[in-house]
């Protein structure tokens, strides 16, 4: 929730405690993953810099950058691009992300 919603401080907070970065929370996804669908770039930032797989994927088999650039959100896209996020990737349904830019 905290990375959906932009919530840096409440994330800091949690990886402190021990949270792992990559814990698959809600609906199957990472922390990350629900950062890029909801279009928070502060929020991809902060958990590319603290250790975001940036490659991973939901239990649907949707790739990160995908969840962003399905929806057009182009600065997140654009930061997983420039950190190197994998655009040859393709989840178990949709077309590769590069197909979507």
């Amino acid at each position: 929730m905290a990375a959906r919603n932009g919530d840096v401080d409440t994330m800091r907070r949690l990886l402190a405690v021990g949270v792992p970065v990559n814990e698959v929370v809600e609906f199957g996804g990472t922390a990350l993953s629900q950062a890029a669908a909801a279009n928070q770039v502060g929020s991809a930032a902060f958990l590319l810099d603290n250790g975001a797989d940036i490659n991973a994927v939901t239990a649907g088999g949707a790739p990160v950058i995908e969840l962003a650039a399905e929806k057009g959100y182009e600065a997140v896209t654009q930061l997983l691009v420039d950190r190197g996020a994998d655009l040859t990737r393709r989840d178990r349904v949709r077309p590769s992300a590069s197909l979507l830019f």
